[in-house]
């Protein structure tokens, strides 16, 4: 186990990874980091090394989970629900600014434990609204600026993870070993994630040349579903490109390649395989049945109420946005550690999404159009979006070409081939 001695090194490599090669093109940017309170000394790193990176400013927002949930408990629905135009001057500028963003993410999955979930779903959802027609106008435009959601360990959420641990520093300990593995931070991270990128990128060409049609999942767990791939859109991962050409990773860890379905062509079933972590609601076991794209039935073991209001917060929530492929032999799968995080979770598995779909996937003929343009298309909208794990040591994908050919693409919940 790594030695509180060491750690940090590990942070100080770590905060340089994020800056770096996380969101890459800060200089002369404003900065935005969301981080909680767990570990200020970390986020002092990582704001020196945007200064020294060239921030022009940094500006940081500290959450403090239980001060949260305190607010959500006491506040009216009604209350919550609300923006006020101050916030949304702030919001129209940082999009306006294309000002890099980084969310650290530190908390348990348990956080909002006892508060109403029609509270929490709702007040989510006013707010994605609020935004949405900032995003799409940056995305219409060309005016994203870099982002990047990376996991930071909390003491909480670690001795969540690691129940049987002594101590509470024995499990943040391990939680941080976990990060090391699933970050790349042995050696050199910035050429660890560069080789990434390469093996990736050439991974994406593979998929795209293959011309997709339709994808067939099926495992022994039950999964026997056809998603239909939009033909208007790419297979992407690792690092995007922001409003300059600069490449940035706007997830660490990562391992995915992703692409956008067709919203009305999914159909048949698909059985959850790790937890599926939302507002503090665990939800667990679950099937999900489709028709015509549309989800037709929902089962879970655990958390079905919950599953159903996400899946019911709009029209759009009823179909995918995304289909992601995932190996099961990935750093993140390797640690056989369940995170109830779905940054870490969604890669260590195949997922899929539902929700709108990831503009980042769209090719440069249709980024221009609106939602009810891209609707036509078969692109789904909306403002909420889910990922929801899938994969398994025994998933076997069979991909339908343009021109009908049948080519395997994963097989026991690998990929086929090495690139």
């Amino acid at each position: 186990m790594i030695q509180l001695k060491d750690l940090t090194s590990y942070k100080k490599k770590y905060a340089h990874l994020i800056v770096v090669s996380g969101l890459n093109s800060v200089q002369n940017r404003v900065c935005k980091v969301q981080a909680d309170l767990d570990d200020p000394e970390f986020v002092t790193y990582v704001v020196d090394e945007l200064y020294q990176r060239g921030a022009r400013r940094v500006d940081v927002y500290w959450s403090y989970r239980p001060l949260l949930k305190t607010i959500y408990n006491y506040t009216s629905r009604r209350e919550l629900c609300k923006i006020y135009p101050p916030e949304l001057k702030r919001i129209e500028y940082e999009y306006d600014e294309q000002i890099a963003q980084l969310h650290l993410e530190s908390y348990p999955p348990d956080w909002m434990e006892g508060i109403d979930p029609a509270k929490i779903s709702k007040t989510k959802k006013a707010h994605a609204r609020a935004i949405l027609p900032f995003r799409l106008k940056a995305e219409r435009e060309g005016k994203e600026g870099p982002w990047c959601i990376a996991a930071l360990p909390g003491k909480k959420w670690a001795k969540v993870i690691f129940p049987k641990a002594k101590s509470e520093e024995e499990a943040y300990l391990l939680m941080w070993e976990k990060v090391i593995t699933c970050c790349r931070l042995e050696g050199d991270p910035v050429k660890n994630w560069q080789e990434y990128n390469r093996e990736i990128k050439a991974r994406t060409r593979w998929l795209n040349n293959l011309k997709i049609k339709t994808l067939h999942y099926t495992s022994k767990n039950g999964t026997d579903l056809v998603v239909g791939v939009n033909k208007d859109t790419l297979f992407c991962g690792g690092a995007h490109d922001d409003v300059k050409d600069a490449p940035f990773n706007p997830n660490m860890p990562a391992v995915e390649c992703f692409t956008t379905p067709d919203r009305l062509k999914t159909e048949g079933v698909v059985y959850s395989t790790r937890p599926l972590s939302r507002d503090g609601h665990v939800m667990e076991n679950f099937a999900i049945r489709f028709h015509k794209g549309k989800i037709i039935k929902v089962t879970a073991e655990k958390g079905e109420r919950y599953l159903k209001r996400l899946i019911n917060l709009e029209k759009e929530t009823h179909y995918l946005g995304e289909l992601a492929l995932v190996p099961y032999d990935s750093p993140v799968s390797n640690t056989k550690i369940i995170y109830y995080n779905t940054l870490f979770d969604e890669n260590a598995a195949c997922h899929l999404a539902f929700g709108y779909a990831i503009n980042t996937t769209y090719k440069n003929k249709i980024r221009s159009l609106k939602p009810k343009q891209l609707k036509k298309l078969g692109i789904n909208g909306g403002t909420i979006h889910i990922d929801f794990m899938i994969g398994t040591s025994d998933l076997n994908i069979v991909a339908t070409t343009q021109d009908n050919k049948k080519v395997q693409i994963f097989k026991n919940g690998n990929w086929v081939n090495k690139i």
